[in-house]
């Protein structure tokens, strides 16, 4: 359970203003999904602050608790977040309202029903100063509850985003040039 702060929330002693997790008994967004409809936009910004806000303090079980049970569980998902942390910018990271229009190329592998819903959203976020992108693919909606998070993300800077690397079959990455 994360104590509300003002206009943020308490976690390890830092107070995070990017995103507010609305409803105060769940330790990660995700648990909000599965509890409550919240909008994508929503959802995108808060799991981004979430996972970029663990990140920063090398939280890997945090972060794990944002994913899909699918991804978490991927041969390469470790080996993908060990790489994303040694080249995440360290810095307070900033989670804009804006949309990014940086799409990445990545193929859906997952076929949207009315008991399973996903959804993609690109962002821009300000580390440290600098601005990047993200893009995030995940699940609000689903049968199976452990499949509700995020599928893949990925935090790219300019030059990194005009190398069109395709990500099908990866979950999470960090793309700095």
């Amino acid at each position: 359970m994360l104590p509300s702060v003002g206009s943020g929330v308490l976690i390890g002693g830092a107070l995070i203003k990017d995103y507010v997790i609305s409803h105060r008994d769940y330790e990660v967004v995700t648990d909000e999904w599965r509890a409550h409809t919240v909008s994508y936009e929503k959802a995108a910004r808060d799991v981004t602050g979430q996972l970029l806000d663990a990140a920063q303090s090398g939280d890997r079980e945090l972060i794990g608790k944002l994913f899909a049970k699918s991804a978490r569980e991927s041969r390469s998902y470790e080996s993908e977040l060990d790489r994303f942390l040694k080249a995440l910018p360290k810095g307070e990271a900033k989670v804009s309202s804006e949309y990014a229009a940086k799409g990445v190329d990545y193929e859906n592998r997952y076929k949207d029903t009315y008991e399973n819903r996903y959804y993609n959203e690109s962002l821009k976020v300000e580390i440290d100063g600098e601005e990047y992108y993200v893009y995030a693919y995940f699940c609000m909606k689903n049968e199976d509850p452990d499949e509700i998070g995020l599928i893949f993300f990925c935090l790219q800077n300019e030059k990194g985003y005009k190398q069109r690397i395709d990500f099908s079959g990866r979950n999470i990455a960090c793309i700095i040039k």
